[in-house]
């Protein structure tokens, strides 16, 4: 385990764990249809080699492949109901990463917003033109997540 989780229970380590799975999904699931591209994008950027967390990232990488078809398989039966059991899901991410340092938070958040972008341009067409589609769009920002700069402030 990270020493920077050492302040968190189990659960919420977990959490961490699987959130990159859970915003590949939800970005990838947004137009109700998860491509392959997006997936693998996920998985590339996930074990591209980060300046923080680095256990925590190479763990995540050994993860991603069996988190992704966990959900997917949850996706493929009710997409709707797995598209809004996600996002409570995420949701206590913002209480996790209150107890996390606002810095490491800070680049976690940043982290998971980058990942949505790399999910959201991979469904681009053949001709990489990188349409995003509305429904996309709007789950972008992750708008189920506080920005942790804020903690700072408290």
């Amino acid at each position: 385990m990270n020493s920077e989780f050492l302040n968190l229970r189990d659960d919420e380590v977990e959490m961490l764990y699987e959130a990159p799975a859970l915003v590949a999904i939800l970005i990838a699931g947004a137009d109700s249809k998860i491509g392959s591209k997006e997936l693998k994008a996920a998985t590339k950027f996930v074990t591209e080699p980060k300046d923080f967390w680095v256990s925590y990232f190479l763990e995540v990488g050994e993860r991603m492949p069996v988190l992704l078809n966990r959900w997917m398989v949850e996706a493929s039966k009710e997409m709707d109901v797995t598209m809004a059991k996600i996002t409570v899901t995420l949701r206590q991410l913002n209480s996790i990463l209150s107890k996390v340092d606002v810095k490491d938070a800070v680049r976690y958040y940043d982290f998971l917003l980058q990942l949505s972008e790399k999910v959201a341009d991979a469904s681009g067409s053949i001709f990489k033109s990188n349409k995003i589609s509305k429904e996309e769009a709007a789950l972008l920002n992750l708008p189920m997540l506080d920005n942790p700069a804020r903690y700072q402030y408290r």
